[in-house]
């Protein structure tokens, strides 16, 4: 004869063995769901755009003073200085810098081969993105100061 006590608790084993089981694929579950949620992309490219352009205008020996664009630093030398992007790095800016009439005073490019993929941004596949923002500022020409329109292409690799 087989113990009333012993089969209960036979019975329970069972029970519990099953909840178990039921926990642990609730969790995984659970942490399965949650991992591909959180999961996010940091896109780099953007911020090395950003800080591009801040390096432009925050510094006084790139392009000027005050915020004023000295015509005589707007050179390609100068502001390859100024950014002092390797060819290695994948970072290359286009500035157009031109009058409020229309008339282009000038064109300078840092990292000439990066800015050459311009053509490719905005395709799908492309490895290159894009960034461009135009400002209005003064120009300092020869002590004369005039109203001025500068065009901003930062081109990023994006691999």
């Amino acid at each position: 004869m087989v113990n009333k006590k012993g089969y209960i608790l036979q019975k329970l084993q069972v029970k519990q063995i099953f909840y178990i089981f039921f926990i642990i694929i609730v969790a995984l579950s659970f942490s399965v769901s949650f991992t591909q949620s959180v999961h996010r992309e940091v896109k780099t490219s953007e911020l090395e755009q950003k800080i591009a352009v801040y390096r432009l205008f925050s510094s006084d020996d790139c392009l000027g003073s005050s915020g004023v664009i000295n015509i005589g630093k707007f050179y390609d030398e100068n502001l390859e200085n100024c950014f002092d992007v390797p060819d290695n790095e994948r970072v290359g800016v286009e500035l157009k810098l031109s009058g409020l009439d229309g008339v282009e005073i000038g064109v300078s490019e840092i990292n000439k081969w990066m800015v050459a993929q311009k053509v490719t941004c905005g395709m799908k596949g492309s490895f290159y993105d894009c960034f461009s923002t135009r400002k209005y500022v003064l120009i300092e020409d020869g002590g004369e100061i005039k109203q001025g329109i500068l065009d901003i292409l930062v081109v990023t690799d994006v691999k």
